[in-house]
């Protein structure tokens, strides 16, 4: 899936329904070199760079307004610990 850097950290996205094929299209075109997104059915994983200074546009409502539907984020460390 994704190899991680130190300065990186892995969130996991879930959502109630699986979105729409032309919703996830469309929003992986905000990927960009400090935010990675893959979906996985009702999943979608999010690679983030964490670099002092930059803005990061990923968001639990960021998600769920471009996606439209209702969601929850996990911290990859989160997940594993439960």
């Amino acid at each position: 899936m994704f190899c991680l850097h130190e300065e990186e950290y892995l969130m996991r996205f879930i959502c109630l329904f699986e979105p729409e094929k032309l919703l996830q299209d469309k929003f992986l075109e905000f990927c960009n070199p400090n935010e990675t997104y893959i979906f996985y059915g009702r999943v979608m994983y999010v690679r983030i760079k964490k670099y002092p200074g930059e803005k990061v546009i990923f968001s639990n409502n960021f998600v769920e307004n471009k996606l439209k539907i209702p969601a929850t984020t996990r911290n990859w460390n989160t997940i594993l610990k439960l």
